[in-house]
């Protein structure tokens, strides 16, 4: 003996497709939502502006310290290139003193010898 088939029917006509928002539409919050965040606002004592505001500051020194720390590795790095370069010409200068005086004392070896 077999069962008989059951057939599925739907109880909607037509399927439809869930509905998106537009971009520029404001969100619509619960009035338990908006409880919520008030709450919030007031156990942290500030508003969101003020958060942002201190936000923007904190950015700004930080920006404003990488751009310090920028400017003095640079004069760090011009600083220590002139350095070398100065060292370079003291070093070709004691070089040639330091030859001249190898060929006097040869010479005066050869005068007495």
């Amino acid at each position: 003996m077999m069962a008989p088939s059951r057939t599925v029917t739907s109880t909607r006509a037509t399927a439809t497709a869930p509905r998106r928002r537009d971009a520029g539409a404001q969100r619509v919050r619960s009035r338990a939502v908006q409880r919520a965040y008030a709450r919030r606002a007031q156990h942290t004592g500030t508003s969101r502006a003020a958060r942002d505001r201190v936000d923007a500051a904190h950015r700004a020194s930080f920006v404003l310290l990488m751009m310090v720390v920028s400017g003095v590795a640079l004069v760090a790095t011009l600083w220590l290139s002139t350095a070398a370069a100065a060292d370079s010409y003291a070093l070709r200068s004691d070089q040639e003193r330091a030859r001249n005086l190898t060929e006097r004392s040869e010479n005066l070896a050869r005068e007495v010898a």
